[in-house]
């Protein structure tokens, strides 16, 4: 029996068994189980959720606050109002300047045998470019 017959079949089953004796509203069964009962009814069906714990915030202070807390900070900023404290500096390295060639100097530095200190005078192998 094929797939297609198999359903063909269910479906004229489920078809005589529900259409052979007809059925009123009166005469279906309630599944109890599905209906609460009066106790069941006083009770909430979901329990009341509880919000949870607040996360403890970071404190958030400012900058003055924070540098206050830092040992010895009083006298740093009287140094520093009064004018003595000037942060040290180291100047910038010089930069290395690219020479500037010309083509002419360019060629002048080219050796004369063509840039080749080697000349290949044996039979051509096979790997050769020209």
């Amino acid at each position: 029996m094929s797939y297609k017959e198999c359903l063909i079949f269910i479906a004229y089953v489920k078809y005589f068994r529900t259409s052979s004796v007809p059925r009123s509203a009166g005469d279906r069964q309630v599944n109890t189980s599905l209906v609460p009962s009066r106790a069941a009814k006083d009770v909430p069906s979901k329990p009341h959720r509880t919000s949870p714990p607040r996360r403890r915030q970071k404190p958030k202070f400012t900058l003055e606050e924070l540098l206050s807390q830092m040992p010895d900070y009083d006298l740093f900023c009287e140094v520093v109002k009064s004018g003595k404290f000037k942060p040290h500096r180291t100047p910038p390295p010089p930069r290395r300047r690219k020479p500037k060639f010309t083509l002419k100097e360019l060629l002048t530095q080219m050796p004369d045998d063509g840039g080749h200190n080697e000349i290949d005078t044996g039979p051509p192998i096979g790997n050769e470019v020209w």
